[in-house]
């Protein structure tokens, strides 16, 4: 590799000798200059093996070389390689962080990282959001969604989605004179649905962090009220999603119109046991969905967060929050019990609810156990 991806830019220019001293008597008549890693650049021609090897950047997609080759040379191959190679092609086996680090950069310039300790993910963890922000729903193959997250689930941990596309909004049938149709604008079911999550999600078993919003940026002039409707499919398709995510631990929802008859990402907070930080700030919860969050975290003993600024709820519900949130970072390192409403037989099993909602009866729980059967 070469010397400035092992010594660090800032460590280089510490270390550096300095304007005034090159201009000295005594540096300006050295032949050697130990500290000037590119002095035979454009001097002495490049070795055989150079050449062979930008030969293979140029064929990857032919030729993989990575398991039959030098370690020196291997290195010389990262910095040659393109970084539009193929996700397909290049995921399983390029390992290299200066290659997906070089990848990230030339993808999306204007970005700006900091602390990131694993660039492969960092890159395909941002590939994967791109594709789910910005592709057209009307033309949205679910399929390909599936394939790319297939590919980048081994390696990715977080994920963030700070718009979604919403579908296409259905338009009255065109009229015919022979026939008697309703073609008032009025009568066309009013559709809010947001680009589906669940086959994605399904398959992102790392996933430890998720972050969504529900809604378009930079809508401008164009602002439309319903891009930011979460409705009743957009939370039943998440929740199935989440079903999958054993690992997951940091849940947040921002910026969409979530509230009390849709509270269920909370009921989520009674039987998921690995989640350790829920994030609904900017979400109405006031009314019935208090209730449901309060009940949710009584059940829960591993939550050690809740973000809940602007959410409307009463004085009263965050201090009963407040106050679980304390019992739970109390049993910190403690063994609890399981909950009684969990049968002994299945708790080795993930714990989910399939959820239901009927808003007409308060005292309606909502979500049930699906059926299983007893092992023997």
């Amino acid at each position: 590799m070469k010397i400035p991806y092992v010594v660090s830019t800032n460590t280089r220019r510490a270390y550096s000798t300095s304007p005034f001293m090159k201009s000295s008597q005594p540096e300006a008549e050295r032949k050697i200059v130990a500290e000037d890693f590119e002095w035979d650049d454009n001097v002495t021609p490049a070795p055989l093996t150079y050449f062979a090897a930008l030969e293979l950047s140029r064929n990857f997609h032919r030729i993989n070389p990575l398991n039959d080759i030098l370690q020196k040379d291997i290195n010389m191959l990262m910095d040659l390689y393109p970084a539009n190679i193929p996700l397909r092609d290049c995921v399983p086996s390029i390992k290299d962080e200066q290659f997906w680090k070089r990848s990230f950069y030339t993808k999306f310039p204007s970005r700006k990282e900091m602390g990131v300790t694993f660039w492969k993910g960092k890159f395909l963890s941002a590939c994967l959001q791109d594709y789910l922000e910005n592709v057209n729903p009307d033309i949205y193959i679910e399929k390909d969604a599936v394939e790319l997250a297939v590919l980048v689930s081994p390696y990715i941990y977080q994920l963030s989605l700070n718009q979604l596309q919403i579908v296409r909004q259905p338009t009255p049938p065109v009229p015919f004179e022979d026939k008697i149709e309703d073609t008032c604008v009025f009568s066309v079911p009013k559709l809010y649905d947001h680009l589906p999550l669940e086959a994605p999600l399904a398959k992102l078993y790392n996933l430890q962090e998720i972050s969504l919003v529900f809604g378009i940026n930079n809508v401008e002039d164009g602002y439309l009220p319903r891009y930011f409707e979460f409705s009743i499919a957009d939370c039943e398709s998440l929740c199935r999603g989440l079903e999958y995510l054993t690992n997951l631990k940091i849940f947040r929802i921002n910026r969409s119109n979530l509230d009390s008859s849709k509270v269920k990402m909370a009921g989520l907070l009674s039987l998921n046991r690995g989640l350790t930080r829920l994030d609904m700030a900017a979400n109405n919860l006031s009314g019935e969905a208090e209730k449901t969050l309060i009940r949710a975290l009584e059940q829960n003993k591993k939550v050690l967060r809740v973000d809940l600024r602007k959410t409307y709820i009463s004085d009263e519900t965050q201090k009963k929050v407040v106050e679980l949130l304390e019992r739970n970072r109390s049993l910190v390192g403690q063994e609890t019990e399981a909950s009684d409403e969990i049968p002994t037989l299945y708790l080795n099993e993930p714990e989910y609810l399939i959820w239901e909602y009927n808003p007409n009866n308060p005292d309606y729980i909502p979500g049930r156990y699906p059926e299983r059967v007893p092992e023997i």
